[in-house]
């Protein structure tokens, strides 16, 4: 579970805390602030001597290293790869009753012990604080410098210490303890190596938070709450983001909707004016109807009519609606109600049959044949049709 939180939950900015217990029993507090940002460490601040009050307020993340009054300190010969234990330096030590930090070097294993009392005591005040890492006595500054030593770790002139291919490097390599550690440009001053070591320690290697003191829960404590703050920043992005899409779509659609009304109101208007010209154009249809002029012409509809009752034999030369014809006085008048069709025919039983099939129309009240008489040179008949109209 914590190593699942801490992938969500990286720290890339620490505080290495170290307290130093003197021998009338005062406590020096002394911190430096480190931060690592796309594989280089900086140095950001380094305060000696300050208030516990100042040590409650950071807001980083603590490693913590222990030193002084109360730490006993042994170097033994070790070649094994296992752990010294409490039993190798002080044999027949209730194990609950203490706490032991230890690290080899080159076959000689460097361990520090304190009663668990003491440190209770002295990280008691630091409860609220967010607790990652505790170690004892100089060993931390030993282990930390020792690798960074073995992997070759460079400090930069800018304060920075750079990975390079995943390794750490250092340019040269002095033993701790001396008043300053200078490597090509940066400095930690005697009284923050403790601190330093601290602090790198753990942004360097998170899963060895020193064995002095089990701190299990203050660090699942410190990623849970970190990852109850990142996830209420990616709610609240979240949010911002679909109040900010709504906002748009809000935008999009008021602007289309005022768009909308506007056309709404210009087809308002046109409907308007196409109502007010169907209705004109009724009232014109309707002048025209009972005029009379918006029916068919009688004399079409006659034409169409015996035209399509005309048989094939039968060949049309004139066709007149209310013929012409000349009075006794010599004057012409047109013969209402008539029609006179003149043509020629073949076969005289076809005339007789279309002049049979005429008188079946209703509009036709007789048919008389005027004339019909054979031409000699074509070999057709001509004739002429008088049709009375009811």
């Amino acid at each position: 579970m914590q190593s699942w939180l801490k992938r969500l939950v990286w720290v890339h900015k620490v505080a290495g805390v170290s307290i130093q217990v003197k021998e009338d029993d005062t406590v020096i507090y002394s911190y430096c602030l480190l931060e690592e940002r796309k594989k280089k460490v900086t140095i950001t601040a380094c305060k000696e001597q300050v208030s516990l009050q100042e040590i409650q307020q950071l807001q980083t993340p603590i490693s913590l290293i222990i030193d002084g009054k109360g730490i006993l300190i042994k170097s033994l010969p070790w070649l094994s790869d296992s752990i010294v234990s409490l039993g190798d330096i002080l044999p027949g030590a209730d194990d609950t009753q203490f706490c032991i930090d230890s690290y080899q070097i080159s076959g000689t294993a460097y361990t520090s012990i304190a009663r668990r009392s003491l440190i209770e005591q002295l990280i008691q005040p630091l409860s609220a604080c967010h607790l990652l890492a505790i170690s004892l006595g100089p060993v931390q500054t030993m282990r930390i410098f020792d690798l960074l030593g073995q992997d070759e770790t460079i400090f930069s002139s800018a304060g920075t210490i750079t990975k390079v291919s995943g390794t750490w490097k250092i340019s040269e390599r002095q033993p701790p303890g001396i008043s300053d550690y200078d490597c090509n440009g940066i400095i930690v001053q005697q009284p923050y190596l403790s601190c330093f070591s601290a602090g790198l320690a753990y942004l360097l290697f998170p899963d060895q938070p020193g064995s002095a003191v089990n701190i299990q829960h203050n660090r699942q404590r410190y990623y849970q709450e970190a990852l109850l703050r990142q996830g209420a920043i990616g709610f609240g992005a979240v949010l911002f983001i679909a109040l900010l899409i709504n906002f748009v779509a809000f935008s999009i659609f008021s602007s289309y909707h005022e768009q909308l009304e506007e056309k709404a109101i210009a087809l308002g208007g046109n409907y308007q004016k196409t109502d007010s010209l169907a209705r004109e154009l009724e009232s014109k249809k309707d002048f025209l109807r009972r005029s009379g002029w918006m029916s068919s012409s009688e004399q079409s509809y006659y034409a169409d009519q015996l035209a399509a009752t005309r048989p094939d034999g039968l060949i049309w030369t004139q066709l007149n609606i209310h013929p012409r014809y000349k009075n006794d006085n010599e004057t012409y008048a047109f013969q209402g109600k008539s029609i006179r069709i003149k043509g020629e025919v073949k076969n005289v039983f076809d005339l007789n049959a279309w002049q049979k099939k005429l008188g079946t129309i209703s509009w036709i009240d007789k048919t008389e044949l005027e004339y019909l008489k054979k031409n000699d040179e074509t070999l057709y008949s001509d004739f002429s049709l008088l049709i009375a109209i009811k």
